[in-house]
């Protein structure tokens, strides 16, 4: 259902870039606290349709909030 991200840049997201997003156990802030990489096996293919950078509504340079549209690539 979510259709956007607030993510830091570090792979130099742009508009038209195709994502695999992988679902976790645990969140960003649990992981960061030590618990462990654990993916649900629940996946999605989007692409990027809008990148808002920072620094812009209280985001630094390093921060963007993305939004993208779920798509269905063909398996080959």
């Amino acid at each position: 259902m979510k259709t956007w991200e607030i993510r830091i840049n570090d792979r130099d997201f742009q508009v038209g870039d195709s994502l695999c997003l992988l679902e976790t156990h645990h969140t960003g802030e649990q992981m960061a606290a030590g618990s462990p990489l654990i993916f649900t096996g629940r996946m999605i293919d989007v692409d990027v349709v809008y990148i808002l950078p920072g620094p812009t509504y209280g985001l630094s340079d390093e921060w963007v909030i993305m939004s993208w549209v779920e798509v269905m690539r063909a398996n080959g």
